[in-house]
């Protein structure tokens, strides 16, 4: 080999390693006409990221809101069945026999002791009068 051939091999060297550092350089450029043209074509599927990304979002707050319902009515229906099973323990209580015998004690009446006499009323034919 001579020694023009080596200077020239030298040569192309550096700018090989330049395309290459350049095409590198290209892929971080942000300002750049060819990185604004990916982003231009990836615009719709950014668009559509962040639209699943707030989709889940709002799912997630409906169901945090759904649960915080969910357990306030489970502690209503528990205060309502307690409510329910004290009325009705009051009301078996104040049906009970004595219990209404004391009460219209108040009012002069008293329990009747004996069995009741039954009165037997027999129906009499009318004779129908037409006009």
């Amino acid at each position: 080999m001579s020694e023009t051939e080596n200077i020239t091999t030298e040569k192309e060297a550096p700018k090989q390693q330049r395309r290459t550092l350049s095409q590198y350089m290209s892929v971080f450029d942000v300002m750049g006409e060819n990185s604004m043209k990916q982003i231009l074509t990836s615009l719709p599927f950014i668009l559509f990221l962040l639209l699943l990304a707030f989709l889940h979002i709002a799912n997630n707050h409906y169901a945090d809101q759904m649960v915080r319902r969910i357990s306030r009515a489970e502690k209503e229906l528990k205060q309502y069945r307690w409510e329910y099973m004290v009325v009705s323990s009051k009301l078996m209580k104040a049906g009970s026999q004595s219990e209404i015998a004391n009460r219209v004690k108040i009012n002069g009446l008293n329990e009747l002791r004996q069995a009741p006499e039954v009165l037997v009323i027999e129906k009499q034919k009318e004779k129908k009068k037409f006009f």
